[in-house]
């Protein structure tokens, strides 16, 4: 194992649990049957909005889901998707991809948490009526997933063909095809990445996951509950490059120093980012079935991070560094400013905090970094359109069995700016945009027992 001093690993953990990676056929016997209804639109008065429902029915014990749903881009325009009422509370979203008449959706449940009903719906989309004229909205490539991450048999029904739109109607969608299928680079060929159900929803969410554009518009409390988070995209258990230059598979997770990952349950990241003028947000969802850190900023389970804050990414360009942690002897926030903007503090107690949930085997993170933080390289405030560059390197370790304590590995997104050495060039770029994310409501936010969760 490297020491800290020379690996000086900065990681961010991050654990959003999502869709699976549905690769090996179910051994259930029953077939889940999946249908959009109204699937015929008529005529509509134009600017009124349609909503339409994906149902499913004969799927009891279903896990997650993946659709496509093609449209008429002159009949209607794309509004928003959101979660049916199917699956149990607490699901984990892909934001929806919608482009082309072409909208791309994803969900998945908490690891043991199944649809207890067979029949109900898994989603609604809303759509504005551009023209008086009969379409229709098509459900292609439904996958959906068991407990154990396999495929759950299921058919799509078929639109009746006396509801085809009439034969002059050349409004038929292009697109509904997913074009990522047919590019052989995004196709995993590792065995290892068979088991991690996160991957294809990540390639889902993003054709390139280089850039992340952080969203404004969100209210953020630094005390570790997610809920106002929920609106805000999330990037998921992220393919990087693996080996010290670079030229391994691309894995969601690195092993090292006799390390050995799973599944995507053994260690997932997730992360989202949000901002406003006084301060850059990011929030980590890190699913681990142990969580094993003995006082150390970076040794066992623990978010390293790094910031390249011109956004440039060259060689040579200095890094912030900070390393975080939550200890699993006495509960205490571990905040290690490894290298802090130039004349600061660095991150302070009311900038950070973690909680573990125990029972759904997640470890949840928020920071806040100050302009002020930022104020030596020339942010006196944020604003639209500023770029900076980021390292997220979540490390790994279990107590049991004892030969995988410590820094066994990690997951997160560019975690190459951080490990084996600090490097400007391998970080992601962070875009701020003044796009606003949709608020959450109190009422709505994670239904957690605090006093658990600290202990």
């Amino acid at each position: 194992m490297v020491a800290r001093k020379t690996i000086q690993n900065f990681c961010a953990m991050v654990i959003y649990a999502i869709v699976s990676v549905l690769v090996m056929p179910s051994t259930a016997f029953s077939i889940a049957e999946v249908s959009v209804q109204p699937a015929v639109i008529k005529s509509q008065a134009i600017g009124e909005q349609l909503t339409v429902e994906v149902k499913i029915t004969g799927g009891k014990g279903i896990a997650g889901f993946q659709f496509t749903l093609s449209y008429d881009t002159t009949a209607l325009e794309y509004i928003s998707v959101k979660i049916g009422d199917y699956l149990p509370f607490d699901v984990f979203e892909v934001p929806p991809k919608a482009s082309d008449g072409v909208i791309r959706y994803a969900v998945a449940a908490p690891r043991g948490k199944l649809s207890e009903k067979a029949d109900g719906i898994l989603a609604t989309a809303t759509f504005k009526v551009l023209d008086k004229k009969k379409s229709i909205i098509r459900l292609t490539q439904v996958k959906l997933a068991d407990g154990n991450a396999e495929e759950f048999t299921s058919k799509i029904k078929k639109v009746s063909e006396s509801d085809e739109p009439d034969p002059k109607d050349t409004s038929e969608p292009k697109d509904s095809v997913d074009p990522t299928t047919s590019d052989p680079t995004k196709t995993p060929t590792d065995l290892k990445l068979k088991e991690d159900p996160l991957a294809l929803a990540k390639k889902w969410h993003f054709d390139s996951y280089d850039v992340y554009e952080s969203l404004t518009g969100i209210k953020v409390k630094i005390d570790a509950d997610i809920g106002e988070w929920a609106n805000v995209p999330t990037f998921i258990g992220v393919q990087n490059e693996t080996g010290i230059n670079g030229s391994g598979p691309k894995r969601s997770f690195e092993e090292y120093a006799g390390g050995k990952w799973i599944g995507p349950f053994d260690h997932t990241v997730a992360f989202k980012m949000t901002w406003d003028p006084t301060a850059i947000y990011l929030c980590l969802i890190v699913i681990d079935d142990q969580h094993q850190n003995d006082d150390s900023g970076w040794n066992g389970d623990a978010a390293q991070l790094a910031f390249e804050p011109t956004g440039k990414r060259t060689k040579g360009l200095p890094l912030f560094l900070y390393n975080v942690a939550l200890s699993s002897n006495d509960g205490r926030v571990i905040i290690d400013n490894q290298q802090p903007a130039g004349g600061t503090g660095g991150l302070q107690k009311a900038d950070v905090a973690i909680a573990r949930d125990e029972s759904q085997k997640k470890t949840y993170y928020e920071f806040r970094f100050t302009a002020k933080e930022m104020a030596p390289v020339g942010m006196s405030q944020f604003k639209d359109g500023m770029e900076f560059g980021m390292g997220i390197c979540v490390g790994d370790g279990d107590n049991h069995p004892v030969s995988q304590k410590g820094f066994k590995g990690w997951g997160g997104w560019f975690p190459h700016s951080i490990v084996f050495a600090k490097q400007a060039e391998k970080t992601g770029l962070v875009k701020l945009v003044s796009t606003k994310a949709v608020s959450v409501e109190a009422r709505g936010k994670l239904v957690t027992t605090w006093g658990n969760l600290k202990r």
